[in-house]
């Protein structure tokens, strides 16, 4: 794979690009550095909210955001595409997530501001400005993503099949899913970027290592899965890089598209 025939790179972050305590490494940050002076576009595409994923992005110096699951893309600072649940759908879910017989955790992403109905996040944390909220009769408002730790799957089923107009996304190796607009995706976002870009979708590679990564991979010219992927994942990318833990998304840029 030559570096020609790669225009743009996105990457999941979570157990795809960070190590598994979250952090970037100095290699990662002068590959990613390197691509630029290169002329490639760099990008993110992640579950994480907005305020949870901007510090990485500008750390890295990537000219993409994809994040909530692909409800938002940011380009070089500019929100050039936000979808949202309408306030109907909202305030059912919402009341509806409150009252599971668990105990639930629940985080909203409204817009730019994040509501939460437990203290969990110190004032440092990234999503430690969330406000405080009672979600017991929902809230009525539109949102791009919500958040729900829910303890039973049986109560998950039911919930996400309440509710037509919204998708939900479990998370691997956890009881977290995710709730956004029907239709959201991180490979709907890349491909409306890649459009507005004018870069063929033949010429992005994209990393990731979930489930909800496999249609990103499956969308994109090169599809890479980490070695820490799922194996579902890792038997239908194109190849396999190094896990997480030493670098693979970073290893495998050098190696097989700056070289």
């Amino acid at each position: 794979m030559s570096r020609e025939m790669i225009k743009m790179i996105i990457t999941d972050l979570d157990q795809t690009l960070l190590r598994d305590d979250g952090s970037v490494s100095d290699y990662t940050r002068s590959i990613w550095r390197e691509c630029k002076r290169r002329g490639i576009v760099t990008g993110i595409a992640t579950a994480r909210l907005e305020a949870n994923a901007v510090q990485i992005q500008e750390d890295l110096g990537a000219d993409l955001l994809i994040c909530s699951n692909g409800s938002k893309v940011i380009f070089r600072g500019e929100m050039i595409q936000c979808d949202m649940m309408d306030e109907e759908t909202v305030q059912g879910l919402t009341a509806a997530l409150c009252a599971l017989p668990s105990q639930t955790e629940i985080l909203v992403e409204a817009g730019r501001g994040l509501l939460i109905n437990p203290h969990r996040f110190a004032p440092s944390h990234p999503l430690g400005k969330a406000e405080f909220t009672d979600f017991s009769k929902g809230i009525r408002q539109r949102a791009s993503q919500i958040y729900a730790s829910i303890g039973q799957e049986r109560e998950a089923q039911v919930i996400c099949g309440r509710f037509a107009k919204c998708r939900c996304l479990h998370y691997r190796d956890s009881v977290r899913y995710a709730f956004m607009a029907e239709g959201v995706s991180k490979e709907r976002a890349i491909i409306r970027t890649a459009r507005r870009l004018d870069i063929p979708l033949s010429m992005t590679a994209a990393f990731g290592d979930d489930e909800g990564d496999r249609q990103m991979l499956s969308l994109c010219g090169l599809g890479v899965a980490v070695d820490n992927a799922l194996p579902g994942v890792k038997e239908m990318a194109d190849a396999v890089a190094k896990s997480n833990q030493e670098d693979g998304v970073a290893r495998f840029i050098e190696q097989k598209i700056l070289h």
